[in-house]
């Protein structure tokens, strides 16, 4: 092969080599870009799922899992609670031979247990609620019981336990009819249990209100928001906590500004210390979060010669009363 057609040659492969470098460049960028949508700086670590899998990983590798809890884990031995009730056992036979001829001796092992009682049946309670007349205004009114609700035909009770059963053990509505029938001799239809829920949540209107108005008038807040499936769709749960530590949870389809508006009012001005979501950027006064700006500086550490870059904060007007949260 003359020098010409090797010189040629050689060009091709570079050119080869070089559309094939662009084809690997433009790749790698665009894997670069959807993997920043797993782990980027505003990913929590709990969902830090890659550097997780690396560091179990690397663990496993070094040294092999221990079986057991980890050094300077507290125990999970139960303490021992003061009984109520002290009962004396005493075998009045021999459990060898059967004899009566019996004698108490000094040794006596003590044993405490816990045990709940077997649940209560239905109280079914009538109450005969008699007119009354002022002899001196002569109004007419109703008698009323503390215990006898003004609407629907269950007592507080039965409302409070369907009320556990649904949010504290995030029973599912037929399930909870079932187990209501099962453990208690008790029963209710499903849109019985849903008037209940339905009642309970009308008698904590007042309540939320007061809490809204407490939320918005609060010297500082925590705000955060973070995903949450209802029926498998995502929605969105938002936390509000206050200096007084006042704290409003609410779950909303959206997790954008309106949220916001909502709750602390379209006038809001802050100060409000969050992460760096676009949502809050409409709010005047705010502080970033330390666990999101120390992960910021993790990530752009290696950024420019002096391994720092400068950040644009809204900080509290007194830094020295705030700084330390």
């Amino acid at each position: 092969m003359n020098h010409d057609g090797y010189t040629r040659q050689l060009e091709e492969k570079i050119e080869t080599l070089q559309s094939l470098n662009e084809k690997l460049l433009q790749e790698n960028e665009e894997l670069k870009k959807r993997l920043l949508f797993y782990e980027n700086p505003h990913t929590p670590p709990s969902e830090n799922t890659l550097k997780k899998q690396e560091k179990d990983s690397l663990e496993a590798d070094l040294l092999p899992k221990k079986r057991g809890a980890p050094i300077g884990h507290k125990g999970a031995t139960r303490p021992r609670k003061q009984p109520i009730e002290i009962k004396d056992v005493i075998n009045h036979k021999c459990e060898k031979c059967g004899s009566e001829n019996i004698q108490k001796q000094e040794k006596c092992v003590e044993k405490v247990i816990e045990d709940i009682p077997p649940p209560p049946k239905p109280r079914i309670i009538q109450y005969n609620l008699w007119e009354v007349k002022c002899l001196d205004c002569g109004h007419h009114s109703l008698s009323k019981d503390q215990d006898c609700p003004q609407k629907g035909n269950f007592g507080i009770f039965i409302i409070v336990y369907i009320t556990m059963l649904k949010f504290h053990l995030r029973g599912v509505i037929r399930k909870i009819q079932d187990f209501l029938q099962f453990n208690d001799d008790f029963e209710i239809s499903v849109k019985g249990i849903q008037d209940v829920l339905l009642r309970v949540g009308d008698s904590c209107k007042n309540e939320y209100y007061r809490k809204l108005e407490k939320i918005r008038n609060a010297k500082w807040r925590h705000i955060d928001e973070t995903c949450v499936k209802i029926n498998g769709v995502k929605w969105w749960l938002w936390i509000f906590r206050t200096n007084d530590n006042e704290t409003l949870v609410v779950i909303r389809k959206s997790r954008g500004k309106k949220v916001l508006e909502e709750i602390l009012g379209k006038d809001h001005k802050g100060p409000d210390i969050v992460d760096g979501w676009s949502s809050y950027d409409w709010i005047s006064i705010i502080q970033r979060c330390w666990a999101h700006l120390l992960r910021e500086v993790d990530d752009v550490i290696e950024a420019s010669e002096n391994g720092f870059m400068t950040f644009e904060f809204s900080w509290f007007p007194e830094q020295t009363e705030y700084g330390n949260i």
